[in-house]
């Protein structure tokens, strides 16, 4: 996901990426985690079922500068 940003990923695609990556993942176990990131400030809910890293999840990732360069955006 770290190559899509800012675009932002549905739940249908972040359960494949969980089977791509070897782990297993229902749609609800995804919607469940999406809002616990949503809530802690990692992701940021675009619109319904679509989410985004948020600049604060960037950071946390060691992303932030990498956001910056492709979008011009100041983390």
């Amino acid at each position: 996901m770290g190559e899509r940003y800012p675009s932002p990923t549905s739940i249908a695609e972040i359960v494949e990426l969980a089977a791509a990556g070897g782990f297993e993942m229902s749609k609800p176990t995804a919607r469940s985690q999406m809002s616990l990131y949503t809530g802690r400030g990692i992701t940021e809910r675009v619109s319904e079922g679509q989410f985004t890293v948020s600049p604060a999840g960037l950071k946390k990732a060691g992303l932030a500068d990498n956001r910056e360069a492709k979008t011009g955006e100041a983390s």
